[in-house]
């Protein structure tokens, strides 16, 4: 639309020229000199002045319709690209979901996921087990292992023999203060353990972590180191 009104413009200009074209006086005879070369869109190939402007104009009009045409192709091509931008993408994105799923159903069909019965298994042999009358006694005495028996571990072996000395001897009411505590005491000696790794043997740091895990666990059972440790130091 631009390109028209522009067009418009310059024929109403070349008008307006026409009509206050110069006469010059050459001896006896007069030419009539239009300054049509100063317009765009003048052809000087015509037989007549009219016929100039008119094939002039014309080439002007063709000249923004190809422009407008051209345009239009530039921006049909760059849609082409722009949905071919984005298929190659979203084909991508299937090619790597598709590789992912086949490499999971590939693991899946090699390692098939644990039975229920397995799953309780492993759930079992990772829970702490209770600890023997010869470990823990029906009066709260601990038989410490020779790993725990450090100095590093003195602080913390001194708090849980009395914790459980009292543990003991105290009512179901105060229990659960007394677990607090011994859950506290028994993580502060796993750091310790942790901290010495290097120091200690690896199977004997993991006897020891799990001996400790063992107290945190009896812990929180019954007073006075249970019934079936009662009934097994009594036998």
């Amino acid at each position: 639309m631009k390109t028209v009104a522009a067009l418009l413009a310059a024929a109403t200009g070349f008008a307006a020229s026409q009509a206050n074209a110069q006469t010059v006086t050459t001896g006896p005879s007069t030419a009539v000199v239009a300054p049509f070369a100063a317009y765009p869109g003048y052809y000087s190939g015509g037989s007549t002045v009219n016929e100039s402007w008119a094939r002039g104009q014309a080439d002007l009009m063709r000249a923004a319709g190809e422009a407008d045409l051209n345009s239009a192709l530039a921006a049909r091509n760059w849609e082409v690209a722009r949905k071919s931008a984005i298929d190659n993408w979203a084909y991508q994105i299937r090619t790597k979901n598709e590789i992912r799923d086949e490499r999971l159903a590939r693991d899946k069909a090699e390692h098939p996921p644990l039975s229920l019965t397995q799953q309780q298994y492993l759930t079992r042999i990772r829970d702490p087990k209770r600890l023997s009358p010869t470990q823990l006694t029906a009066n709260g005495v601990i038989h410490w292992p020779s790993v725990l028996k450090a100095a590093d571990f003195d602080a913390t072996r001194t708090q849980l023999d009395t914790l459980f000395v009292e543990r003991a001897q105290a009512s179901a009411a105060g229990a659960d203060e007394i677990s607090r505590k011994v859950d506290a005491a028994a993580i502060a000696m796993t750091k310790l353990l942790e901290q010495n790794g290097s120091e200690i043997p690896v199977m004997e740091r993991v006897s020891a972590k799990n001996f400790v895990a063992s107290l945190r666990y009896e812990a929180h059972l019954r007073p006075a180191a249970g019934e079936e440790q009662i009934a097994s130091a009594t036998k």
